[in-house]
């Protein structure tokens, strides 16, 4: 399965890359399916969801690493040999920062997870025990996949954008990229479905990896590839033919 481009390492040891100076990434396929994002509640009545929604907090990877005993290791991408991330192996499952981890916890520049042995209440979302990451100084999940949802999902819909089954999250819990199922417009730029793309933090359009053969972008026919925008919506890099492999 092909996962969305992105603008940073993430968990699992994927890179994604905003340009195509770094080969390691696969973006994402989209299936049938729909779920709307939950609001969250006006007065949340029970202490358990607004308590799980404060917890997996940190200020940075330095202070999981200090704050986490274990046998620490690094994280290499396989493809690019790059190290990006450190592994910590405990002696066995413990709460960490109010999460339910396993014996392994990732650290990355911008997040840190771990494989959980429960259900984690965060967002408005329940999510099956699966491996999430979570933004620092926020604690918000960095990933949504909808077939951790409960009850389980076959695609999401965030924001109004009509996404696959896989979305990127930002630190304040918005929509930062997934694969789109269907085709949606971004201010004055119409993205084919099947389209891989990411958002910057004031939701104009970023990046996107277009794989239809024929459509146009603000007018003009364009041959699939590599996309990248200024905020204003207009392309300010196009590389043909380049999807990421």
């Amino acid at each position: 399965m092909r996962l969305p481009i992105l603008a940073a390492c993430f968990l699992g040891g994927c890179c994604f890359p905003v340009a195509p100076a770094d080969p390691d990434f696969r973006p994402g396929e989209p299936v049938d399916g729909d779920v709307v994002a939950p609001d969250a509640p006006d007065t949340p009545d029970a202490t358990e969801t607004e308590k799980s929604d404060s917890t997996g907090i940190f200020a940075d990877g330095a202070a999981v690493l200090a704050g986490v005993p274990g046998e620490q290791a690094p994280i290499i991408n396989e493809l690019s040999g790059e190290t990006i991330g450190t592994s910590i192996t405990r002696e066995g499952p413990a709460e960490v920062a109010g999460i339910p981890c396993g014996n392994t916890v990732h650290v990355y520049d911008d997040s840190w997870g771990c494989e959980t042995t429960a259900q984690v209440q965060k967002g408005g979302y329940t999510i099956e025990p699966s491996w999430i990451g979570l933004h620092y100084t926020t604690g918000t999940i960095t990933n949504l996949n909808a077939d951790m949802l409960v009850p389980k999902q076959e695609q999401l819909t965030l924001g109004g954008v009509p996404c696959g089954t896989w979305a990127h999250l930002t630190p304040d819990g918005s929509l930062g990229g997934c694969a789109l199922r269907e085709a949606h417009t971004f201010g004055s730029i119409t993205l084919p479905a099947e389209t891989d793309f990411t958002l910057r933090d004031d939701g104009t359009l970023d990046t996107a990896v277009i794989y239809a053969e024929d459509f146009t972008l603000a007018g003009k026919p364009m041959k699939a590839g590599t996309f990248e925008f200024n905020p204003d919506g207009t392309v300010s890099s196009h590389n043909p033919d380049w999807f990421g492999d």
